[in-house]
């Protein structure tokens, strides 16, 4: 009985195969980001904050030195929880960052499309 004859891969073949998947895959993985990708330069949603007012002067901020409020509104906004809302005024010319302290809860009063 003859025994079968084996055959070694022809390298050059291996060779241009594994060159080509390395092509493929981040040639594959491009395609499929740029057409998933949501759009560029489009917002769902954008906020400052810096419609905060009437919030009462309370100390420093500890680590940063900033002022803080508490007890504000933010128009468009709910809030809850004691002392809500608190606000870290950055630059001391209102441009305000809410701060959640203990239980703070802010809401905004319409959601946003941002499943559609």
């Amino acid at each position: 009985m003859k025994a079968p004859a084996i055959h070694a891969p022809n390298p050059q073949r291996v060779t241009k195969a594994h060159e080509i998947r390395k092509l493929l895959l981040p040639l594959t993985a491009g395609i499929l980001f740029t057409l998933c990708s949501p759009s560029r330069g489009q917002y769902i949603f954008s906020e400052n904050f810096n419609g905060y007012t009437n919030g009462n002067q309370n100390a420093l901020q500890y680590s940063t030195g900033l002022m803080v409020s508490y007890g504000g509104d933010l128009p468009g906004w709910q809030k809850a929880g004691d002392g809500a809302i608190h606000a870290v005024n950055q630059d001391s010319l209102g441009d305000y960052a809410p701060m959640f302290w203990q239980n703070n809860v802010i809401t905004l009063t319409n959601g946003i499309p941002a499943n559609n």
